[in-house]
């Protein structure tokens, strides 16, 4: 904060600064706080929806300290736009990347250091060079930007090393200032980020992600008539143009016939189709030219257009993550727009064999080279499809990534020789190694193919609770806002039709992987266990108080791990007992919790942060208030249920 000038003084400075330079007459849903926090010199770490204004956190400050600020973005593209954006406010900016010389890079880098540019965007491979630091350490830095701050966390959808290189650029260039920005980190990831970049002392800002102009449904929907009907009932129902996304080419291309020989204007968007007809589709959507849209999850960033009334989801995302992003489309003027889910369980095999695809089995990846080894003295030209007809492998996709795995590790040398859906790649094999002997991190895939997972079964536990949907969605992301009852809502409508849950299906042999190799859920417990406590005191301190009543209703420390035992109890009813169950949400893998397939449920570690004592008195305080009753069995031991109490509380 500059010297002389108070709080007020210099929030004042930074809203004239808002409206003369960004021209913008208010600030967005948590921005205020954020800025005031980096004028301060405080550490933080941000986590807004996209469009929620990250940016601005960031820029404004930079206009205000008295020295230079840079900013760390994987983003080639995007850094490009926004120095460009910002020049044109008049804001001295400048970027560095792969995309201009060497000689321009250095250019580029003087003017920073000569305050010619307040800001600087940069690549964080930038830091492999030690000329770049050195340069670095003798600019007045007032500001360490981190964008894309999930890129850093293991746990994170798009882990990038060079990420892991900041903590220690840090400590370099004197322990600036930072603020680590993302539109996606749940709590488990916000505390990596914190760790990886030595910000365990950081404040937490989350905010912007209750949208509340976005009625959200869950519809469940077994069959493609059922879904169509529902479709075409929306249609007739709401004015205005919309999306519809569907998992795969084929039922994007399916849904958009079908509603076309229905009379609706509806067009398909997806990465098969040319590049001159996703262009022509895109743009008749933004001159209203067409009503709907229906897309893979390739259509989407960069539209901006604020009157879409609806987003329907045919099939089920992979994560909450693209589900809130891809249902934020809607609605951008404010106005009422609706968001439904239409779930099938069918759908969850869709996203598991994405799953598959993007985290081959080590063994198919063996099979694989060998496949290439036993071939080497010949012509390597083949393409995926060609190569899993050969090794009798169904899943395409996986094949591929395979490839893509063994050129990652030096094994071999993918040149791409024709384009389209299935590629023909001309192989070369740089250094035959035995199978047994290749550089393939298993345990680094099962860990990511379990995050995927656990992903994917929160995608699944919001299909099926009984809980304020908004209220689940803020939960997901750690939002401070708490939401029990919003009221609009289907299920706060009481508006949904469910089906039974259940989860049988065997065990794939990538499920049996990950329990055999992923380490995944022990190392992620440890470092929860590591900082539980000063999570708790967070939580404790960030939530209200509840009203009296609710106070009489259940009086137990932690509402939302209740809620969590209650919801979990009520899908396994009068199945298990009290261990079981306090396993299962605790996340562990032990033979009781493989065998009955609970490591499959969505609720399996939803309490993943707590010991497992903990649940169990958690447990025991519901069943002494009545909200659990306990059920003598011919079993060993005895079974736990919801009583009249305890599903009036869920219906609440």
């Amino acid at each position: 904060m500059r010297d002389g000038m108070s709080e007020a003084a210099i929030m004042d400075q930074a809203r004239a600064l808002l409206r003369q330079a960004f021209g913008h007459s208010d600030f967005r849903e948590g921005q205020a706080e954020v800025i005031e926090a980096i004028l301060q010199g405080r550490n933080c770490i941000v986590v807004m929806p996209t469009g929620g204004g990250k940016s601005l956190c960031y820029q404004l400050p930079a206009l205000l300290l008295p020295g230079r600020t840079l900013v760390i973005s994987p983003l080639i593209a995007l850094m490009k736009d926004q120095t460009e954006a910002l020049e044109r406010r008049g804001i001295s900016a400048t970027f560095i990347n792969s995309s201009i010389s060497f000689e321009e890079q250095k250019a580029r880098l003087t003017a920073f250091a000569a305050g010619r540019a307040r800001i600087l965007y940069i690549a964080p491979e930038r830091f492999r060079s030690s000329y770049f630091i050195e340069v670095l350490r003798q600019v007045p830095l007032s500001l360490f930007a981190i964008d894309e701050a999930h890129c850093i966390s293991h746990w994170g959808h798009d882990f990038r090393p060079d990420y892991l290189r900041l903590r220690a650029v840090i400590e370099q260039l004197g322990r600036p200032p930072v603020v680590a920005l993302t539109a996606t980190a749940t709590p488990t990831i916000r505390m990596d980020i914190a760790e990886q970049l030595g910000l365990e002392e950081a404040e937490h800002f989350v905010a912007g992600f209750d949208r509340v102009n976005l009625k959200l449904q869950v519809q469940h929907r077994r069959t493609h008539k059922e879904k169509l009907a529902f479709i075409e009932r929306v249609l007739n129902e709401v004015a205005g143009s919309g999306i519809i996304y569907g998992a795969t080419r084929k039922i994007v291309d399916s849904v958009a016939r079908e509603l076309r020989a229905r009379g609706i204007r509806a067009l398909p968007y997806h990465a098969g189709l040319p590049g001159s007809e996703r262009e022509r589709a895109q743009n008749a959507f933004m001159d209203d030219e067409v009503d709907v849209i229906v897309a893979t999850n390739a259509f989407g960033m960069g539209i901006d257009k604020p009157d879409i009334r609806f987003v329907i989801h045919y099939n089920l995302p992979d994560s909450i993550d693209s589900y809130y992003q891809e249902m934020g489309r809607a609605g951008r003027d404010g106005r009422e727009s609706m968001c439904s889910l239409l779930f099938a369980w069918s759908d969850v095999r869709i996203q598991e064999y994405f799953i598959e695809a993007d985290h081959p089995h080590p063994d198919l990846i063996a099979r694989v080279y060998q496949f290439l080894v036993e071939r080497s003295s010949e012509t390597q030209e083949i393409s995926p499809r060609g190569l899993a007809e050969a090794l009798g492998e169904r899943n395409v996709l996986a094949v591929n990534t395979a490839l893509v795995r063994l050129e990652k590790a030096g094994h071999i040398h993918l040149m791409r020789t024709s384009i389209g859906d299935d590629p023909l790649y001309h192989i070369q094999l740089l250094d035959p190694e035995p199978c047994d002997r290749l550089r393939i991190d298993k345990v680094e895939l099962a860990r990511r193919a379990a995050f995927d997972r656990w992903k994917l079964q929160q995608m699944i536990a919001y299909a099926q609770t009984n809980r304020c949907l908004r209220g689940f969605i803020l939960d997901y992301f750690g939002d401070r806002k708490r939401v029990e009852r919003c009221g609009a809502c289907s299920t706060c409508l009481g508006r949904v039709r469910r089906t039974t849950i259940t989860f049988r299906s065997p065990l794939t042999p990538l499920d049996e992987f990950i329990i055999e190799s992923a380490p995944s859920g022990e190392e992620l417990r440890e470092r929860l266990r590591r900082t539980a406590d000063r999570r708790r005191k967070l939580a404790r301190a960030e939530r209200p108080l509840p009203s009296p009543s609710s106070r009489e209703t259940i009086a137990i420390e932690n509402l939302d791990a209740a809620r969590c035992i209650l919801e979990c109890v009520a899908e396994h009813q009068f199945r298990f007992g009290q261990s079981t169950i306090a396993a299962m949400l605790r996340g562990s893998m032990n033979k009781s919790i493989r065998r009955w397939r609970l490591n499959h449920s969505p609720h399996h570690g939803r309490l993943s942060y707590m010991k497992q004592t903990e649940i169990r008195r958690s447990i025991d305080l519901l069943i002494e208030r009545g909200y659990l009753t306990v059920r003598k069995s011919r079993r060993v031991y005895p079974l736990i249920g919801l009583t009249e109490k305890g599903w009036e509380l869920i219906r609440k």
